[in-house]
Formats: C-alpha cells, sequence, structure tokens
C-alpha cells in the first residue's frame, strides 16, 4: 500500500472533520427543540397577594369551627392547623394555601372548603446602620426616600446629624 502524500493528508483531513461535524449536526438538534413543541414554562404574572412571616391569617374551614381560626404565620414560614399539624404558608398566595389545606384535610373532612383571609400583613422592613438612635431594622410601611430613612433612625447621642447629600 503506498504511503499516502503530504498534499493528499491535507485534502483527506479537512474533508474528515467537515464530513464528522456534517453527521453530529445532522443526526440532532443539539438540545434544541423545533419551535412547535416549545412551551412557556414561566408561572403566569399574578397581582395576588403573597402571605410572609408575621402574616396574620384568617382560616377559615366550612362547617369545621374546630379547624378555623386566626393564625400568625411564625418565623419558619409556618402555621399549625389543628388535626393538620405544620403547614407551609410563607410563599404562598391565599388560594394555593387554601387548596393545599383542602387536599391536606382529604381524609378526615369530607369534602372540605377552606378560605384563607390575610388579617393582618407584616410590613416590609429596611435596615439603617452606622451612628444614628435606633440601628437596625425599620418597618418600610410607604415609599421612604433615604433621608426619611436616615430621619426615622433618629439622631445618636454624639451629635452625628445623618443627612443626604446630592
Amino acid at each position: 500500500m503506498p504511503r499516502p502524500t503530504l498534499r493528499q493528508m491535507a485534502l483527506v483531513l479537512p474533508l474528515t472533520c467537515l464530513i464528522g461535524f456534517a453527521i453530529a449536526c445532522g443526526t440532532s438538534l443539539g438540545g434544541a427543540i423545533p419551535i412547535e413543541q416549545f412551551k412557556d414554562t414561566a408561572p403566569p404574572v399574578s397581582n395576588e397577594y403573597v402571605i410572609s412571616v408575621g402574616d396574620m391569617l384568617s382560616v377559615q374551614v366550612w362547617e369545621q369551627a374546630q379547624m378555623s381560626g386566626r393564625m400568625r404565620v411564625r418565623s419558619d414560614g409556618r402555621i399549625t392547623v389543628p388535626l393538620i399539624n405544620e403547614v407551609e404558608a410563607a410563599g404562598k398566595t391565599s388560594s394555593k394555601l387554601a387548596a393545599d389545606l383542602e387536599a391536606s384535610m382529604k381524609s378526615i373532612v369530607l369534602n372540605p372548603k377552606v378560605t384563607i383571609a390575610v388579617e393582618e400583613s407584616k410590613p416590609p422592613t429596611f435596615s439603617v446602620m452606622g451612628e444614628v438612635e435606633k440601628p437596625g431594622p425599620l418597618p418600610l410601611e410607604r415609599e421612604t426616600s433615604v433621608a426619611e430613612a436616615l430621619a426615622a433612625a433618629g439622631r445618636d447621642d454624639g451629635g452625628f446629624q445623618p443627612t443626604v447629600g446630592a
């Protein structure tokens, strides 16, 4: 068998790579899917309130007074429901929590109907640190500017007057 020349090898090697690449690309879509099969998996945007730690909830179970009542969302994000025990509440909407409770109650209540109302929502907080009278978290009850946040934190005993410059 004759040895291939350098010129022949220079033609064969790129051609072999090109054929291999074409075969690899032609047999699969490389992880892509056709547009017809695409399904948007993003959750729908909802304006419904999301329950958070510290919120006071009114849980009403139709015709089940012993399972109904006011419950505060604890720091671990859970509430305690009689006969059900611990239930994750933080991060869910009222309707999602009601559906979860209904599913949990099916084994002990015939056709459970649950209504969740947020009686008190805990306002979000912001933190102020530094030479102020009250460093730490403060409730954010409305839109607050930096100057208003510093004023709410107060003046420290050392005579420092918090200011905001432009």
